[in-house]
């Protein structure tokens, strides 16, 4: 959310912006990837937001999965969205891994760990 339009920036991760109503001079502001940005996905965004709920890019939809057995992948310094509803709070720098406990390539956000090259 805004009071500014964001438009531009970087050409493949440009700023985007769509005004929430009439009234108001407030702006959804997203910033990625513009083909997952598309007309459709702004539209579902601002009507999630309009309806009272936070707009959030599935891992799945944005193809930030696991190669191997297709489940989001730990995210990058930020929180995890679970299918269930609850937050998993990221706890540490980002290790790249998977977060199903089933696969070859887990890695429990709870163990990870800084690693100095000095060790």
């Amino acid at each position: 959310m805004s009071t500014e339009f964001k438009g531009g920036g970087n050409k493949k991760y440009p700023y985007q912006s769509v005004k929430l109503d009439d009234v108001s001079n407030k702006y959804l502001v997203v910033w990625g990837e513009k083909d997952k940005w598309t007309k459709t996905t702004l539209q579902k965004a601002h009507n999630e937001l309009l309806n009272g709920r936070q707009p959030w890019f599935c891992q799945v939809c944005a193809e930030c999965t696991c190669k191997k057995c297709g489940h989001p992948m730990n995210s990058v310094g930020s929180d995890t969205l679970l299918d269930n509803g609850s937050i998993d709070k990221s706890s540490g720098p980002f290790v790249p891994g998977c977060i199903n406990p089933k696969c070859e390539y887990y890695i429990e956000k709870r163990t990870w760990k800084v690693f100095s090259p000095n060790q």
